[in-house]
């Protein structure tokens, strides 16, 4: 089995009650704060193939890619999700 098929079989396979407790995690406000910085770090809207370490980067947004298909964040969640990094912490780099 190739590697998108085992993630794809990963992703297909979350359970109803795993998302749902996702979504009640990053329900509260404090929640909202730790998935903006998940966004961040994880590179959610951003290459990972300039970092230093690729792979660990590219793994890092495998994880957020999982937490996003469980929350079911589309492109405008994701960019509100960037703009509260940058309201927070600065620059998005």
């Amino acid at each position: 089995m190739k590697f998108d098929q085992v993630v794809a079989s990963v992703f297909d396979a979350i359970p109803d009650e795993t998302a749902r407790a996702y979504r009640d995690l990053f329900d509260s406000e404090n929640g909202k704060l730790v998935l903006a910085h998940l966004a961040h770090t994880c590179h959610a809207t951003r290459t990972t193939m300039i970092e230093e370490e690729p792979l660990v980067a590219e793994g890092r947004r495998q994880v957020f890619l999982m937490i996003q298909d469980c929350l079911a964040l589309d492109e405008r969640d994701l960019r509100a999700l960037q703009r509260a990094v940058v309201e927070r912490f600065g620059q998005y780099e």
